[in-house]
């Protein structure tokens, strides 16, 4: 992580709820420079709405996303899935 949008969109990742924050914080680790404009851009967004929200789509998995975030959020809950099963 280099440029100060990634230190920024890190620290943004810092919600207050660690599951939350695990979640957030590994996939800008490990993917966030990777992503495109368009989906950099989209990552923004997403970390634009409250944090219950966040929890139910990305923890809990029991609310849908709006169409626009949905193909931000499989990756997000892709990521974390791996990385567990790496564990």
């Amino acid at each position: 992580m280099a440029s100060n949008l990634d230190k920024k969109i890190l620290w943004q990742c810092r919600r207050g709820i660690l599951e939350l924050d695990s979640v957030l914080a590994s996939f800008v680790e490990n993917h966030f420079v990777k992503l495109n404009q368009t989906e950099k851009e989209l990552f923004q967004l997403l970390l634009t709405h409250e944090d219950v929200d966040l929890m139910d789509w990305l923890i809990n998995q029991q609310a849908s996303p709006p169409d626009t975030l949905k193909e931000m959020i499989d990756k997000i809950i892709n990521n974390h899935r791996i990385a567990n099963e790496e564990k």
